[in-house]
């Protein structure tokens, strides 16, 4: 009986967050103006997405760098300067950086949206694992 009240209470809790996020789902719905049409325009639907997106950018330019990357004490730091003497190794320098940022904040809210409306359960318990 102690367990099936552990349970309830972890379920009241999420539906307390559920709620929560479905308000700020309402609010970005209303700032972009989406109103019956919100997947298209609302980015909160598109999480998993995005962070797929973003993965395939910091492959490329990751890629990119590696190929003029020198390692070793003596020439790591001279081979940096090298890219960023140029306008394309400064750009993907650039992507690289804000890419790597916003791939972590949008696989932690994938994660908190996922998490909160409790899609964790059956065929996707193994990508939680």
């Amino acid at each position: 009986m102690a367990r099936q009240r552990k349970v309830y209470a972890r379920r009241r809790l999420l539906r307390g967050l559920e709620k929560v996020q479905a308000f700020v789902d309402r609010l970005v719905d209303r700032a972009t103006r989406a109103g019956a049409k919100a997947a298209p325009y609302n980015p909160f639907y598109h999480l998993g997405t995005l962070t797929i997106f973003l993965l395939i950018i910091l492959v490329v330019t990751g890629v990119y760098l590696t190929v003029f990357y020198r390692p070793g004490s003596d020439r790591a730091y001279l081979s940096v300067l090298e890219m960023d003497n140029t306008w394309l190794g400064s750009l993907m320098r650039t992507v690289h950086r804000y890419a790597s940022d916003a791939i972590i904040i949008v696989a932690f809210l994938h994660a908190w949206k996922m998490l909160v409306s409790d899609r964790f359960w059956g065929g996707r318990w193994l990508a939680w694992v």
